[in-house]
């Protein structure tokens, strides 16, 4: 027999967008079941009433042609994106849709892109909640549907909402996903709908938690279909110190019912370990709990859970050995350890390393290895070791995770760079900004050694020294001149290095196009190798101008350019 289980949702959005203020007024709200300061607050999860959602604006459920059956929504409503990750069932993201809080003044942020990165990533359905509609100057709160209400406000009042709407479309687009205004969807399965809302007021709340509803409803009905029997399994959220309890796991049950005194599997990172479930509390102590469900459970080894993993309960001692094989599965895809060179990660939970080391292969940022924990002495001396090879990808990114103090002191003493970041998306940048300024720097320092494209004229009645060495006042035509640089003619004759170069009788570098200087040439007479009124060009190997069109071309200027095309096919006619 089957039955449909509550579609789990979560909430994501940039630090100050109002994911808590929506979140609360959900909780207190009278579609939320359970009383205030329930063992549920505690997991911060709530339990939305559909019956009541639908009593409260149905013109989104007409719009929808939808005839809500689900139970009700969950919603998992912890602060920050890691619980999202974490919201795990092996082989995918166990979240079966999402609202994406978005302020209606700021905008797409940092933590908002990241959101929509990992949204992509799990292929997860989510509705923006357009939040702070009560700061728009003129707005009317009132306790009508969101459609009526918007239609009573005054016209610059409707433009301006308009205006912020049509921003974040523009915006959004950018990022590879359609959105359009609740009202004008013409595709609910290709556009995400825009819900605008007050965490503040509660406006729009109950519209936006209908839409969410529909959706799930339209396009995931297969998904929450369950077997009474199905075998009981549990993503582990994490792992928190309750009083009276101990240690105890706070999880979602998304699969079949979980009984205290059932024998459960429990990923640690010392391996699987088998336990009993010693009691479960959702609103107070339960004997046995249903689907989906946000619960709290103790057992022996809750204390070493992993947070994102999964508990399979045992229900076939037959099967117990394909089950371990399964979770040790799931642990050995996501842990990383090779002995090819990459960067180092260390997090909080499975769900970050994950999410972290999809987003990095996105960006082909190799990853060594990934473990969950505090950035230990261990973790520097193996970025110590990739270092050496690979001064970029020796390297560690933290997230969410503490670097010890010895661990630290190593770091600055090897000079290993550690990123530390609760945001994803700033790790990433702050990663890609370091590398791109080092490299930036390193060419900034080769370029100054490399001798360049230049062009000189051996200036008549400048010929102050005839040999050992011979001297000359020239004035530089195209390029930089540097001292040490080789020098030819323009038929490609080869003359002499520039040993020193002087202007008004003080040594210098180097001389730009239009100043006129003196230089001295080792190994040369005038009126023999070179004379007066003639033109010397750098003299460059294949070598030299391979480097400069490939690293340091858009250093040149057009003259500078020019010049370097002539010289290499000057050399290609001296070879032949």
């Amino acid at each position: 027999m089957t039955f449909l289980r509550q579609p789990i949702l979560t909430l994501l959005g940039h630090v100050d967008h109002g994911k808590t203020t929506l979140a609360d007024w959900i909780r207190k709200s009278k579609v939320t079941q359970g009383e205030a300061g329930g063992i549920t607050q505690k997991i911060s999860a709530s339990e939305i009433n559909i019956q009541e959602l639908r009593k409260t604006c149905v013109l989104a459920l007409e719009r929808m042609r939808v005839d809500l059956k689900i139970p009700g929504l969950l919603l998992v409503d912890t602060p920050g994106h890691e619980d999202f990750t974490n919201l795990r069932k092996i082989g995918g993201s166990l979240a079966d849709i999402a609202i994406l809080v978005i302020d209606l003044n700021a905008g797409i942020q940092n933590q908002t892109i990241e959101a929509l990165q990992i949204l992509k990533e799990y292929k997860t359905p989510f509705v923006i909640a357009l939040n702070k509609i009560d700061s728009i100057k003129g707005w009317k709160s009132e306790e009508i549907c969101l459609t009526d209400l918007i239609a009573k406000q005054r016209p610059e009042v409707q433009e301006e909402l308009d205006k912020k709407i049509y921003e974040l479309v523009g915006n959004i687009y950018q990022y590879g996903f359609n959105a359009e205004k609740f009202d004008r969807i013409q595709n609910f399965g290709k556009e995400v709908i825009i819900v605008p809302v007050s965490g503040k007021t509660g406006e729009g709340i109950a519209e936006l938690l209908l839409y969410v509803a529909g959706l799930s409803q339209k396009f995931l009905e297969e998904n929450l279909k369950q077997e009474e029997n199905a075998q009981p399994r549990i993503s582990v959220l994490e792992v928190k110190e309750e009083t009276g309890l101990g240690k105890v796991i706070h999880g979602i049950l998304y699969q079949g019912t979980i009984k205290t005194g059932d024998e459960i599997l429990v990923s640690t990172l010392d391996g699987i370990k088998i336990n009993k479930v010693k009691s479960l509390w959702k609103k107070q102590k339960e004997e046995e709990i249903r689907p989906a469900s946000a619960l709290i459970l103790s057992c022996d080894d809750a204390k070493n859970a992993i947070a994102g993993s999964n508990i399979i309960a045992v229900r076939n001692k037959e099967e117990e050995e394909k089950e371990v094989q399964e979770l040790n599965q799931e642990l050995k895809n996501i842990f990383i350890n090779t002995e090819k060179e990459g960067v180092l990660i260390k997090t909080d939970s499975l769900g970050s390393i994950e999410a972290l080391s999809k987003l990095l292969g996105k960006q082909e940022i190799p990853v060594k290895s990934a473990r969950i924990g505090k950035v230990t002495k261990k973790d520097i001396s193996e970025a110590t070791a990739v270092k050496i090879n690979n001064p970029f990808l020796g390297v560690i990114l933290a997230f969410n995770t503490e670097i010890e103090k010895d661990a630290a002191e190593e770091a600055k003493i090897n000079q290993i760079k550690i990123f530390d970041s609760k945001v994803i998306y700033n790790l990433i940048e702050d990663y890609k900004n370091w590398k791109e300024q080092i490299i930036s720097e390193e060419r900034k320092n080769a370029f100054k050694q490399m001798p360049l494209p230049c062009k000189i004229q051996f200036l008549r009645g400048a010929s102050f020294r005839q040999n050992n060495p011979a001297v000359i006042g020239v004035e530089v035509l195209v390029g930089q001149l540097r001292k040490g640089i080789s020098l030819m003619k323009e038929d490609g004759t080869k003359i002499a290095t520039v040993k020193e170069i002087q202007k008004d009788k003080e040594k210098i570098d180097s001389a730009k196009k239009g100043e006129q200087v003196a230089i001295s040439l080792e190994g040369i007479t005038i009126g023999r190798q070179i004379n007066e009124g003639e033109n010397y060009i750098t003299d460059l190997t294949p070598e030299q101008i391979k480097l400069l069109e490939e690293k340091y071309l858009k250093s040149l200027n057009d003259d500078e350019k020019i010049l370097l095309q002539e010289i290499k096919k000057l050399r290609v006619t001296i070879v032949i």
